[in-house]
């Protein structure tokens, strides 16, 4: 059992959004959702349970109280159900949550770009991985909390988590079909692969181009490559246009079948492509082969993986994150840092990771006090 067994960490919107799919059919025999609401937790899994019934799936689906907080709990919580892979989710703060601003506020907290929220997604992650090695399991961990730049920190600091999940990977659905209309073909003969931070994904979505920053796209219909025969700006303007989709909270189903296509490939024994941010804690996002075994970055030959991770580093300044250095410190960019003092009166320049929970929790207060004094809490 212990190698079927799926334990997801936290009960927000992408991990209920991810429980819907799995209810459908999937290769866990048993899912565990670990949150710290156990009531509600509960009533989720057997909510998921019943609906899967009525459809003619019977899903093992359970929930355990689970608190990040403490440490020597989760451990034991984990060392109790030995799951093969942990799919995390828990943030101190969803990265949707500030597109729920009104407009005018909006705009200016997008000014600070991704980079400086980073102590709220790293946080927890951090508290999970340092109680998975106290109770010395060896699950493979799946991040959904801002994987391009808290995987790499964590690696860095022998914590790393094995891949995340969605930002890069959301925007190839619509690029596959892009390729595929542009080119008069089959989109399931069309294979996409592209490298590229947060910051990019976001933008391409958003902007239909990468706003400057630097991104690796090359594609192939039945295995020849056609990338030079594309208009690779109209493929692109497409994600704005033909191929827009959802965003925000509502847009989430697209983050959670990443996901999903991620943890699914875990439990094959043949190996599948994926794109996901932040594989074996790298910065940014690459196409990546999934399996019960590997986790291996698959690039084309005109592209090395030392200038594929060159492009996601360059890619991360644009998100707010000057670097990250061998031994996990971040040095945030001074021009969203600038944005993030104005805005909230948080000021960090650089974070090691031994500060993560106190600069955390600092930055929630004042943006909750943010919150206040501009008569957006109800």
């Amino acid at each position: 059992m212990r190698e079927e067994t799926l334990l997801i960490v936290g009960n927000g919107v992408l991990a209920g959004h991810v429980l819907y799919i799995l209810s459908h059919g999937t290769r866990y025999k048993k899912i565990v959702i670990g949150s710290r609401d156990i009531e509600r937790a509960s009533r989720k899994a057997n909510t998921l349970q019943q609906h899967a019934l009525n459809i003619g799936y019977d899903v093992d689906i359970e929930a355990i109280h689970l608190d990040l907080d403490n440490i020597h709990q989760t451990a034991a919580s984990i060392s109790k159900i030995s799951p093969a892979v942990i799919f995390n989710t828990a943030s101190m703060q969803s990265w949707w949550v500030v597109t729920t601003l009104p407009d005018e506020v909006r705009s200016k907290v997008a000014e600070t770009r991704f980079g400086p929220w980073l102590p709220m997604h790293l946080s927890p992650t951090l508290s999970l991985m340092e109680a998975l090695r106290q109770c010395e399991n060896d699950a493979i961990v799946v991040n959904a909390a801002f994987p391009d730049a808290v995987n790499p920190v964590l690696a860095r600091n022998g914590l790393g988590p094995t891949v995340g999940i969605g930002n890069i990977a959301n925007v190839v659905p619509a690029l596959r079909l892009a390729v595929a209309e542009q080119l008069n073909a089959r989109v399931q003969d069309v294979d996409v692969r592209i490298c590229g931070h947060h910051y990019v994904s976001y933008r391409l979505s958003r902007l239909g181009h990468p706003d400057g920053a630097p991104v690796f796209f090359h594609a192939s219909v039945n295995g020849t490559d056609v990338t030079g025969s594309l208009d690779q700006n109209a493929v692109f303007r497409s994600l704005t246009e033909r191929h827009r989709r959802t965003g925000g909270v509502e847009g989430q189903p697209v983050t959670a079948s990443s996901a999903v296509a991620v943890l699914e490939a875990l439990q094959g024994r043949t190996r599948t492509l994926v794109h996901a941010p932040g594989p074996n804690g790298l910065p940014g996002g690459y196409p990546v082969w999934i399996s019960k075994a590997e986790c291996e970055i698959s690039l084309p030959q005109n592209i090395s993986l030392d200038e594929a991770v060159s492009v996601n580093e360059t890619g991360q300044i644009h998100d707010g994150i000057e670097s990250i250095d061998k031994h996990g410190n971040v040095r945030f960019a001074e021009e969203q840092m600038a944005a993030m003092y104005d805005l909230f009166g948080h000021q960090c320049d650089e974070l090691r990771l031994a500060d993560v929970h106190e600069v955390a929790k600092d930055l929630s207060g004042r943006y909750q006090h943010f919150l206040e004094r501009n008569g957006l809490v109800h």
